[in-house]
């Protein structure tokens, strides 16, 4: 938030307390544009208001595939995933602009809309780039390679010609051909050289680290996806799974770089999506899958979420149980969590201690 507002009064500002946020405009020139300098008001136009649009878009888009009824559970499942955890907990935090202009490209294969979004969306955070192809892939509804082509094309020209637009101004921007360059404060070289994720201590550590990070960004709802490359499809090929499923790959190994991968990976929730309708769509046994659906929004309502930003743990209490917590502190002011059953619980006091796996 801070930088936002620094950025709002001077685009090329970098006392900027993360200099990635040089790069990231979009909230910023909107801010400028809008006279905003109060930032609950930014937090509810550019953070929740967005999130709650993306959520909208998901369901519209799921139920013009397959029905209004079975769209609910899917919806819900991606509320209850990274793709909101952080960016509605917490003020400051706007992937929801990106995931927004991605629900977007989703929705229409009018190419201004993609142009649009390519640059809004990359110009707000750079993980557009590695979710932007999943988006363009929603539009494909099975059949054949010429299929695939002749369905994207009109939406991935808008988004091409935005980020060819996008990337050499960002470019610009880094060099200094546009206002006083900016020094990156991130070192990558070790993750990359030592083959292990972002500031982790060694490679086993690093690694497990990751995979929980990997599955908690989507937790439960993972278990759809994998029912989709392993089940038949009338409309998808072996072939056409087997790129897709290798596609994801580099994407979300790419979140190894950065310190908050769970996050990263929620920006994947159009592939996700895409599995889970088509899964959805292809299915024999439309009732009894809905029931699965349903149990999976039980399963990540009712248990708990934790995650390692580089090395800081993060921990969510299930549902029901903060609901409670909230209801009470409310009413009476009594956190009856942290001063009853376990005073000043915190999340690193609940995971393992951060030192276990700091470099």
């Amino acid at each position: 938030m801070w930088d936002t507002l620094l950025l709002s009064e001077n685009l090329f500002a970098r006392n900027l307390q993360e200099q990635i946020m040089a790069h990231r405009l979009t909230v910023p020139v909107l801010v400028k544009f809008l006279h905003i300098d109060q930032p609950a008001l930014i937090t509810i136009l550019f953070q929740i208001l967005p999130s709650v649009a993306t959520l909208a878009l998901i369901y519209y888009n799921a139920a013009r595939r397959i029905g209004p009824r079975t769209a609910w559970p899917i919806t819900l499942a991606l509320a209850l995933s990274f793709l909101l955890f952080y960016t509605f907990y917490y003020g400051g935090l706007f992937d929801p602009v990106t995931h927004l202009c991605l629900a977007a490209v989703m929705t229409t294969a009018n190419p201004a809309v993609g142009f649009a979004c390519a640059i809004a969306g990359i110009f707000n955070d750079e993980r557009f780039v590695i979710a932007a192809p999943f988006a363009l892939l929603w539009h494909y509804q099975g059949g054949t390679w010429s299929s695939l082509i002749r369905q994207t094309v009109k939406p991935a020209a808008g988004v091409l010609l935005g980020l060819a637009c996008a990337i050499p101004l960002r470019h610009a921007i880094a060099v200094g051909w546009l206002g006083p360059g900016v020094t990156s404060n991130v070192d990558l070289s070790q993750a990359l050289t030592t083959l292990r994720p972002y500031d982790t201590k060694s490679f086993s550590a690093g690694w497990a680290v990751f995979a929980l990070n990997f599955f908690m960004s989507f937790r439960w709802t993972w278990l759809l996806v994998f029912m989709f490359f392993v089940r038949k499809s009338p409309r998808y090929s072996s072939l056409f799974k087997g790129l897709l499923f290798c596609s994801l790959i580099p994407p979300v190994l790419s979140a190894a770089l950065v310190m908050d991968v769970a996050k990263s990976i929620g920006y994947l929730f159009p592939a996700v999506l895409f599995c889970i309708v088509n899964l959805v769509a292809d299915s024999k046994d439309a009732e009894n899958l809905g029931n699965r659906l349903w149990a999976v929004v039980a399963a990540l309502v009712i248990t708990p979420v934790f995650c390692i930003n580089g090395v800081y743990p993060a921990f969510w209490l299930p549902l029901p149980i903060e609901g409670v917590r909230s209801l009470v502190e409310g009413i009476w002011g009594i956190d009856i969590i942290r001063e009853w059953i376990v005073p000043a619980v915190h999340s690193d006091t609940i995971l393992i201690p951060a030192d276990s796996w700091k470099k």
